[in-house]
């Protein structure tokens, strides 16, 4: 072989190997500040024995909650750390990761801090805690009946740079908050089973839950309804004469992820519950707001259209029935439509919203496997069936989630038109 040719081959060789070759680790750091400003912003707890990280200081808390929200966004890490910076003015941030989509941290963590968005938040709560009548926490104070404990909890540790679609919701659980893992509770677990029941693989199902609060306040999971309500949520962060204007900007700002930028439209806008529906309803002045309503909607401060659904609470079916009103299976089609419509407009952004939801409707009224399967495990009591219990189950009764109750109806139905006769 001539040298020219080796010199070729060599060439071509170190090429092929280049290309095979896993991409290098690259760092990327950034400050997030100032520390006692963002040192409000990472609220902590004692951990519960079941939390995903128990960090002991506050940037111990940031490291927690950053990689729990890149391994949503599917990005691998090599490392991340928090420190003070050298003038221990601001927190250092360093992601060491070979996926260059870690890079899109910077911007997207610091805009989520900063004081028009996170900051919002956070003059609402101060707001609120300086006010007796809005703040419920001692047992002495809770004048309309809401127990404690409260505390402020942004939507940490959730997708910042590939979510698919925003789910507007009402409060965080407390036990999320000792958890340190915002989607560690029922609600969000059903959600996920609605999901994958539509055909989201389970790898993404994190993509769909980025979240904003009506009200960003960790609190037990029941009797907060007299406190935390529409219209404290519109008073406290949806209120922009007061610098506490909170839950539009932080949707604004979810729905446009850097995945999404070439799309004409933002992912789309998911509101789940009363009281969520009725702070949309009354942000854009809706005459009504109910279950499968959907439509779009171009958000304050942004320029592309978003399409929105108004939902169930993501838990609510649980407490539904075979013979309550709704009855469950009208729930699981209400809410498997939810899903479907959360899939297909992330998809495509513009299309008409009305015409994927009445698609979604009438692919998930006849998807009788899922309605039966997630019906059974809705209605299960402790312990809970799984998936392949209430499959078994459905499998043996025809996808027919509630047998006696129909039996009972057509029962009811022929005697009364005996009577006639």
């Amino acid at each position: 072989m001539s040298s020219a040719a080796l010199r070729h081959t060599l060439s071509a060789l170190s090429v092929a190997a280049a290309l095979a070759a896993p991409a290098s680790a690259a760092v990327v750091s950034y400050d997030i500040g100032p520390i006692s400003y963002i040192n409000q912003l990472y609220t902590m707890t004692a951990p519960s024995s079941y939390a995903s990280c128990k960090p002991a200081t506050t940037t111990g808390t940031i490291e927690c909650y950053l990689m729990e929200s890149l391994k949503r966004d599917g990005i691998p890490v090599n490392s991340v750390t928090v420190a003070p910076n050298a003038a221990g003015t601001a927190y250092t941030v360093s992601i060491d990761s070979n996926d260059p989509r870690a890079q899109q941290y910077q911007a997207a963590q610091t805009t989520f801090l900063d004081n028009n968005h996170a900051g919002q938040a956070l003059n609402g709560v101060t707001a609120c805690e300086a006010d007796q009548s809005c703040w419920q926490v001692q047992s002495a104070q809770n004048l309309k009946g809401c127990p404690g404990p409260w505390q402020f909890w942004l939507p940490l540790g959730l997708p910042m740079v590939s979510q698919k679609a925003v789910m507007m919701l009402h409060y965080p659980p407390y036990t999320s908050f000792q958890a340190y893992d915002y989607l560690n509770n029922a609600t969000l677990n059903r959600w996920e089973r609605m999901l994958t029941t539509v055909g989201v693989p389970a790898s993404q199902v994190n993509l769909y839950e980025s979240i904003v609060d009506i009200a960003p306040i960790a609190a037990p999971g029941s009797g907060e309804t007299a406190c935390l309500t529409p219209g404290m949520s519109e008073a406290y962060f949806s209120n922009a004469s007061a610098n506490r204007n909170y839950i539009t900007p932080m949707l604004t700002l979810l729905a446009n992820p850097p995945v999404n930028a070439s799309k004409q439209g933002t992912a789309p806008v998911l509101v789940f519950g009363s009281e969520p529906r009725q702070v949309w309803q009354d942000m854009y002045k809706l005459k009504s707001f109910n279950v499968l309503d959907v439509g779009t909607v171009t958000m304050p401060g942004d320029t592309k259209p978003t399409a929105y659904i108004a939902a169930n609470h993501p838990i609510a079916a649980v407490y539904d029935t075979c013979t309550s009103t709704p009855n469950i299976i009208t729930m699981e089609i209400q809410d498997l439509t939810t899903a479907c419509f959360a899939q297909a407009m992330s998809a495509d952004p513009t299309a008409n919203p009305t015409a994927v939801r009445d698609a979604c409707k009438a692919q998930q009224s006849q998807n009788q496997a899922g309605i039966c399967i997630n019906a059974k495990m809705d209605m299960s009591k402790y312990p809970y069936w799984t998936w392949d219990q209430a499959k078994t189950w459905c499998d043996a009764n025809n996808n027919n989630p509630c047998p006696s109750a129909q039996a009972k109806g057509a029962k009811s139905a022929k005697a009364g038109a005996a009577k006639k006769q």
